[in-house]
């Protein structure tokens, strides 16, 4: 089903939200990160995307702008800090349910256990939390949890 408004947070300089747009899977993908640098780099190199630096933890979007929120290991690295941790991991789950739109989305891959991870997710009032646990046949124990949440 092809989707109106992305935002892939935290995109670094992965092309996953150019690909989105370009085989017409959503309308409009914006990829936001702290890096300037690294996203005048994507942005020379798939002009026709929306290339935005800001602070994942304090979005510049209004409230209900997007259907979907991507997370392809940002909250693993804000997590990485055990110290902010806590705080800086529901402050950006935060920002992602407040620029959703009502019934929108966030998919978050992540290394993090369901154990290491409920904190965050569940500090917003999420309609509906599930997760998946991807095993990664390469290597021995590891594994990818993909988080879906739904906003009411």
């Amino acid at each position: 089903t092809r989707c109106g408004a992305v935002l892939h947070a935290g995109c670094g300089s992965s092309d996953l939200g150019a690909r989105l747009k370009a085989e017409g899977l959503c309308r409009r993908c914006v990829n936001n990160d702290a890096s300037a640098g690294v996203l005048d780099r994507m942005r020379e190199k798939y002009p026709d995307v929306e290339w935005v630096a800001g602070d994942c933890t304090d979005l510049e979007f209004r409230a209900a702008t997007f259907d979907a929120v991507l997370d392809k290991g940002t909250l693993d690295a804000l997590c990485c800090d055990a110290a902010a941790a806590k705080t800086t991991g529901r402050r950006y789950v935060a920002e992602c349910f407040r620029v959703l739109r009502p019934g929108g989305v966030l998919f978050v891959a992540s290394f993090g256990s369901p154990e290491m991870r409920r904190s965050h997710l569940e500090a917003s009032a999420w309609e509906s939390i599930s997760v998946e646990t991807l095993e990664i046949a390469e290597r021995r124990n590891d594994r990818v949890y993909v988080y879906i949440l739904k906003k009411p």
